[in-house]
């Protein structure tokens, strides 16, 4: 087999591979030294590791010729530390391998070219490196309150419900899908005003600071989605709630009276408009 050609011979079972400290070599653009199969050799960027191939390669190792999957860590790149190349027909100390690029990763597909300086920079083999991003956002909720009962606007952006966190996308996206309240428009008690909610967009609404005096105080609800770059979803309900007054008696739901739908284009919904 000639110098830097990937082996493609196969490998005979873990148990019968010999597990010696064989010559090798650790090169990457201008590193180069001897590599232990048992010690890492974690750093920030991509190198290739010559091995023999007589030397086992574990199973959930990166090894050149094949597509190796990882997940997401950053947005701004996953490291990825190392791919096996095994070298047959010449001992690793004749050869200097580099790869076309060191990282760190995007989310998406990488092609990975591992070269030889020792031989006029010949292409030795390619793989595959594929980042995915499978974690949906993390999600604190935070409840909102309305004071005093009288009867003015106030908008409630998608901000002052959630705060989001995600390792690869420092924009999620947060839409309203609906928002309801748990007393009729206009009810008995209320002071005779209506809508009570408006102008439903994707990022905002506006609530009337409004309950019934005959009733436990009102409690609207505001559902939000909150969605990634790669499609990962995060469902909730933001509660907003109006105090029957100052005791300290927490408003209590007494279920949906009616909901209004944000427009189609957030996230899902239907039909916009005020109640």
């Amino acid at each position: 087999m000639a110098l830097g050609e990937l082996d493609s011979r196969p490998k005979p079972p873990f148990a019968d591979r010999p597990h010696t400290k064989a010559a090798c070599l650790v090169a990457a653009l201008a590193f180069a030294g001897c590599v232990d199969h048992g010690a890492s050799t974690a750093t920030n960027s991509l190198v290739a590791i010559c091995t023999d191939p007589a030397v086992a390669i574990p199973d959930e190792a990166f090894e050149c010729g094949e597509t190796h999957t990882i997940e997401c860590a950053s947005a701004s790149g996953t490291p990825q530390d190392e791919i096996q190349v095994p070298i047959a027909g010449a001992p690793c100390s004749s050869v200097s391998l580099a790869v076309n690029d060191a990282g760190p990763f995007a989310v998406g597909e990488h092609t990975i070219v591992v070269t030889d300086a020792a031989n006029n920079d010949a292409q030795v083999c390619t793989a595959t490196l594929v980042v995915e991003d499978t974690t949906a956002p993390t999600v604190t909720a935070h409840e909102v309150a309305l004071w005093p009962p009288n009867h003015k606007w106030h908008t409630i952006e998608t901000d002052d419900c959630v705060t989001i966190v995600d390792d690869c996308d420092a924009d999620v996206e947060v839409d309203f899908l609906w928002a309801s309240s748990d007393e009729v428009v206009d009810g008995r008690g209320d002071g005779n005003h209506e809508p009570d909610i408006r102008n439903l967009s994707c990022g905002s609404v506006e609530l009337r600071a409004e309950r019934s005096g005959n009733e436990s105080g009102r409690v609207y609800h505001l559902g939000w989605r909150a969605a990634d770059d790669e499609g990962n979803v995060v469902d909730g309900v933001c509660t907003v709630r109006v105090q029957h007054d100052q005791s300290g008696r927490v408003a209590v739901d007494d279920g949906e009276a009616y909901r209004v739908e944000a427009p189609a284009e957030c996230s899902g919904g239907g039909s916009s408009g005020g109640v």
